[in-house]
C-alpha cells in the first residue's frame, strides 16, 4: 500500500507522507513491533489517507473515507479516533492536516466543502 500524494501540514509526520513506503511509515511510529491487531488498524489508516487524497469527491471511496475520517464515534473499536489513539497518532492533527492538505491540492475543494473548523478544546467538528 503506497500514498500517493504529500499532505503538507505542519511539520509532523504527515507533511512528507506520500514519499514514504508503507514499511517507511511503520518504521517511523516504531510500527514495527505492533501486536497484528494495530498492524491491521495502521492500516485501515492508511487506506482511508489513501482514499481521501487519491480519489474525486464524487467517488463512493472518497466520500466513505471522508465521512469514517470526521466521524466522532468512541464507540466503535474501528473507528477513526479509536484507531489513532490506538496507533499513536493525533486525530485532530491529522484530520487538520487532511483538511489543509484537501484545499491545498483541490482549489475547487474551497468552494466546494463547507468550512470544516476543528474545535480547539476537543476532537468535535462544526460545519
Amino acid at each position: 500500500m503506497n500514498i500517493v500524494g504529500t499532505a503538507s501540514y505542519g511539520t509532523g509526520a504527515f507533511r512528507a507522507i506520500g514519499s514514504l513506503s508503507e514499511s517507511a511509515i511503520f518504521d517511523f511510529y516504531g510500527t514495527g513491533d505492533l501486536q497484528p491487531e494495530k498492524k491491521l488498524m495502521f492500516a485501515i489508516l492508511l487506506d482511508a489517507v489513501e482514499c481521501f487524497q487519491d480519489y474525486a469527491e464524487q467517488d463512493r471511496l472518497f466520500k466513505d473515507a471522508k465521512e469514517w475520517i470526521f466521524e466522532d464515534d468512541h464507540e466503535w473499536p474501528y473507528s477513526f479516533i479509536n484507531i489513532c489513539e490506538a496507533v499513536d497518532i493525533n486525530p485532530k492533527y491529522l484530520r487538520k492536516g487532511l483538511l489543509h492538505w484537501r484545499q491545498s491540492a483541490t482549489p475547487e475543494a474551497n468552494t466546494l466543502w463547507p468550512a470544516m473548523v476543528l474545535n480547539k478544546d476537543s476532537d468535535k467538528r462544526c460545519a
